[in-house]
């Protein structure tokens, strides 16, 4: 994961995404766009979300079968404001991925029980990342998860943005 840190505004690459792309997905604290090849997140660079993204590349998942592939994070100047750039991913359409995600779901309503055994080793080494990640942060997170922040990759599920 590559961080590029502009010497000017994102103002005028957000614009050129929102105009050129098209908009796939959007939530509390960001907006998701793509251009058929990659998807572009549009979000606060001081946002749980980049925290995740740091922790994770910082405690070696950044390869993770379960977590989206990022090219780069482009950071405007002022750090303020940032375009992930990712792989692009899609909505989950299969029976098992349903079963599955109805299983990490139930983990997260009860985010301080361990994960159950049902779910693969690495899919609970992510959940465990994200319960790490969140006892970390000093002003705490909000865990998000519902169907917009899992998406598939084949018959693999990814954890997208599990946090607000």
């Amino acid at each position: 994961m590559e961080i590029q840190y502009l010497k000017t505004s994102i103002e005028s690459l957000e614009n050129d995404i929102q105009r050129n792309m098209k908009q796939i997905g959007y939530g509390i604290e960001a907006k998701v766009y793509s251009d058929g090849r990659y998807a572009y997140k549009i979000c606060g660079y001081r946002s749980a979300y980049i925290g995740w993204l740091l922790f994770l590349k910082e405690n070696g998942y950044e390869n993770h079968p379960n977590v989206p592939k990022i090219e780069k994070i482009i950071v405007g100047k002022g750090g303020n404001r940032c375009v992930v750039m990712m792989e692009l991913l899609k909505p989950i359409n299969c029976d098992k991925l349903k079963k599955e995600y109805d299983t990490i779901e139930k983990t997260y309503d009860r985010y301080r029980a361990k994960p159950p055994k049902k779910v693969r080793k690495k899919l609970n080494e992510v959940i465990l990342s994200i319960r790490n990640f969140s006892k970390q942060r000093k002003n705490g997170i909000i865990l998000d998860m519902h169907l917009g922040n899992v998406m598939a990759r084949g018959e693999t599920l990814v954890i997208t943005d599990p946090v607000i």
